[in-house]
C-alpha cells in the first residue's frame, strides 16, 4: 500500500511541478472509476457511488499536494525577494522583509 501511496504522490507531484505539462491530467486517475459504470449500468446500478467516493478522495489529496506545492513556491520567492529582490527596490524600502521572514519573527 504504501507503494502505492509513493507512485501516487511522485506523479501527482510530477504533474503539477512541470511547468509544460497539463494539470488536466490530474483528474484522471480520480475518473477511471466511472469507466466501467457506461458499460454496466443494468448489472450495478448504484455502481457511480463508490467511484463519486474515489473521486472526491482523489481531488482532496490532489488539491492538498497543491498547496502544498504553493507554499513552498511562496516560501522560495520570498527567500529570494529577501537575498535580492528588496535591494531591487528604492532605498526606503531596503529594510522591508518578505511576508514569511515577518510571520517566522512574529511566532518566536
Amino acid at each position: 500500500m504504501r507503494q502505492i501511496w509513493l507512485l501516487a504522490r511522485g506523479w501527482t507531484d510530477g504533474v503539477l511541478r512541470d511547468s509544460g505539462s497539463r494539470v488536466e491530467l490530474t483528474l484522471l486517475p480520480g475518473m477511471l472509476p466511472f469507466l466501467p459504470t457506461l458499460f454496466f449500468k443494468e448489472q450495478f446500478p448504484l455502481g457511480w457511488v463508490p467511484a463519486a467516493a474515489w473521486f472526491v478522495a482523489w481531488m482532496f489529496f490532489v488539491s492538498w499536494r497543491y498547496v502544498r506545492y504553493l507554499k513552498e513556491i511562496s516560501i522560495k520567492s520570498d527567500r529570494h525577494f529577501d537575498r535580492v529582490g528588496k535591494y531591487d527596490l528604492p532605498p526606503e524600502y531596503a529594510d522591508s522583509e518578505s511576508a514569511t521572514k515577518a510571520r517566522q519573527q512574529r511566532k518566536s
